[in-house]
C-alpha cells in the first residue's frame, strides 16, 4: 500500500485523527480491494461473546511472555486498525494499519490425525447436534476438552506460524498480536472457523463416523470446509 504517514508520525495525534487516518486508510484499502472484510466489534466491553470467541481469547495466554505486545495489540484491534481479516484454508491474511499499512499472516497447521482422533474418541457423546457444538452449547467438560493447550482444537504456540512486514523483529509484533484477538471476533461471526482452520469435520463429534469419514491413516479428510460452515475459504 502507498500511504504514507508523514513526519508527524513521531507526533501523539488525537483521537480524531487517527480515527480520520484509520477512515482515509480504509477507504484506499477499499478501492483496491473491494473484497475486503473489516473487523467490526460488536461489544464494548469485551472483544468476543461466544463460546468459541471467548475460548479463544483465552487461548491466547500461551503466548504470557509477549503480555505488552498483546495489551497494545488488543488496543489497535479495538481502535478499528485492522482492516482486512480473511480465511484463505488453514491461512488467515489481514491488512493492520498502524500510521502505515501492514500485511499480516497466519497459518494454523492442520490437527495431527491421531491427535484428532483420540479428541473425537473423547467428545463423542457429549454433545447431540452439530448446531449445539457449532453455538458452543457443550457441557463443561467437552469445553475443557476443546481448550486443553495440549489435547484440544486450538493450536499449540509451535503449530501457528505469523509474519508481518513491519520492522519489529520479535518474534510476536502488536499487529499479529491484533489480529490473533480479531480471530476471536470472527469466531463469534462464524462458529465454524476453527475446525475449518485446523481441517476437520465437527460432524465425526456428533455422528460417531470418524472411521468412515477419515481417508488414509495419515491423511486429512477430504472436505469442503467453506460449505460446511457458510465461511470463505479462498
Amino acid at each position: 500500500m502507498g500511504y504514507e504517514a508523514g513526519e508527524e508520525e513521531t507526533v501523539r495525534l488525537s483521537a480524531a485523527e487517527k480515527k480520520n487516518r484509520l477512515e482515509r486508510a480504509q477507504a484506499q484499502l477499499l478501492a483496491a480491494d473491494p473484497e475486503i472484510a473489516p473487523l467490526h466489534l460488536r461489544h464494548k466491553t469485551k472483544l468476543a461473546a461466544s463460546f468459541w470467541g471467548r475460548a479463544w481469547c483465552r487461548h491466547l495466554e500461551i503466548f504470557h511472555e509477549l503480555d505488552y505486545r498483546f495489551s497494545a495489540g488488543r488496543t489497535l484491534l479495538r481502535a478499528g486498525a485492522v482492516l482486512d481479516l480473511r480465511c484463505r484454508e488453514t491461512l488467515l491474511a489481514a491488512w493492520v494499519f498502524d500510521l502505515e499499512f501492514y500485511k499480516v499472516t497466519i497459518r494454523f497447521e492442520p490437527l495431527d490425525p491421531a491427535k484428532w482422533a483420540r479428541f473425537v474418541g473423547k467428545a463423542q457423546g457429549q454433545v447431540s447436534s452439530l448446531l449445539d457444538l457449532l453455538a458452543g452449547k457443550v457441557p463443561d467438560s467437552l469445553a475443557q476438552l476443546i481448550a486443553d493447550p495440549s489435547w484440544g482444537l486450538f493450536p499449540e504456540s509451535s503449530e501457528l506460524c505469523f509474519s508481518c512486514t513491519c520492522l519489529d523483529h520479535a518474534s510476536l509484533c502488536v499487529h499479529v498480536s491484533a489480529c490473533l484477538y480479531g480471530i476471536g471476533v470472527r469466531g463469534d461471526e462464524s462458529a465454524g472457523l476453527f475446525f475449518a482452520l485446523r481441517r476437520v469435520n465437527p460432524q465425526e463429534i456428533i455422528s460417531g463416523l470418524a472411521s468412515e469419514l477419515r481417508s488414509q491413516p495419515g491423511e486429512l479428510p477430504k472436505l469442503d470446509l467453506g460449505q460446511l460452515f457458510a465461511i470463505e475459504l479462498e
